[in-house]
């Protein structure tokens, strides 16, 4: 396993642990796993993640959360957690299924 796979299944691992927020660790894992070969990039699991991360990508992360009126804000929080929640199950079993085949 390179260094690259190493950090993409310890990601998947800490947000299938539920010790990283699904949306911050997809955001991760599909940057990263964008320079992964093709076979992994077109995996299930990888397109699980990569479309979850496509639905939750107007969601404000970090600093750009200082840039939000905070009523608004309230609003994408809510409705982060609440898709969230629905997608965890799956999200986290897509999670483990990289961290497989990673492995």
């Amino acid at each position: 396993m390179t260094s690259q796979q190493s950090e993409i299944a310890d990601i998947a691992a800490r947000v299938a642990r539920g010790e990283l927020d699904l949306v911050v660790g997809c955001r991760m894992l599909v940057s990263r796993c964008a320079s992964l070969d093709t076979a992994v990039r077109s995996h299930p699991a990888v397109l699980t993640i990569a479309g979850f991360e496509s639905e939750t990508d107007h969601f404000p992360l970090g600093a750009a959360r200082d840039r939000w009126d905070a009523a608004r804000l309230d609003e994408l929080d809510r409705e982060r957690a609440e898709y969230s929640a629905r997608c965890q199950v799956s999200i986290c079993d897509a999670c483990q299924e990289l961290v497989a085949l990673l492995g």
